[in-house]
């Protein structure tokens, strides 16, 4: 898969980015270990490692566990929004995304 960097922000993602929402209860609604496989294929398979999610999709706990699966590689770009209203709020966003990925970081 062919990567490009983002902007001028130094970060380089995949062509493609796999919005997770599709995974969701909002739209498929896809079990634990079908949309983490999916996501694993994605990467593995055809080198999407630019993902997209949010807070309201409730796929955290899918991206978690691909992550987790495949040793939490390096490459992999992670977008994620909160539609916290305060300071505080966002905090808690933030520590819960990073908790469920079991991540140090969110790039985006």
């Amino acid at each position: 898969m062919k990567k490009n960097i983002l902007g001028k922000s130094g970060i380089e993602v995949s062509r493609l980015c796999y919005g997770t929402l599709a995974l969701s209860v909002y739209h498929a609604n896809l079990k634990l270990d079908a949309a983490c496989d999916l996501l694993i294929h994605a990467y593995t398979n055809k080198g999407i490692s630019f993902w997209d999610t949010a807070e309201l999709y409730e796929t955290y706990q899918a991206i978690g566990l691909a992550l987790n699966k495949m040793g939490q590689p390096d490459d992999i770009v992670i977008s994620s929004r909160s539609y916290a209203k305060t300071y505080d709020d966002m905090i808690l966003s933030v520590d819960n995304c990073l908790k469920s990925l079991n991540k140090k970081n969110i790039e985006i």
